[in-house]
C-alpha cells in the first residue's frame, strides 16, 4: 500500500506527539524543512516553543528526523540525506 504526503504527514504528528507526551513539551513538525527522497519523507521537528517563540532555550538537541516510508511499511528515526 503506497500512501502520499498528507497521510504520511499524519504518522509523522502523531509520533511527534506522542514523543512530546513522553518529554512533556509540546514538539511540531517543520513542514518548510521536509525533504522528501525516493522512499520516505524525513519530517524534521522541534520544540513548540522554539519554532513559535524562537525561545532557543526550548530546543531540542541530537533530534533525529522522522522518515516515513512511502510504501506504508512504518517510520523510523534517522538523519536525512
Amino acid at each position: 500500500m503506497t500512501i502520499d504526503y498528507l497521510q504520511a504527514l499524519n504518522i509523522a504528528q502523531n509520533e511527534v506527539g506522542r514523543m512530546g507526551s513522553n518529554i512533556g513539551t509540546a514538539l511540531v513538525i517543520i513542514e518548510s524543512s521536509v525533504q522528501e527522497v525516493e522512499d520516505a519523507w524525513y519530517f524534521p521537528y522541534n520544540s513548540r516553543d522554539l519554532i513559535e517563540k524562537n525561545d532557543i532555550l526550548s530546543a531540542l538537541a541530537g533530534n533525529l528526523p522522522i522518515k516515513v516510508f512511502k510504501d506504508g511499511s512504518g517510520f523510523v528515526l534517522e538523519a536525512a540525506p
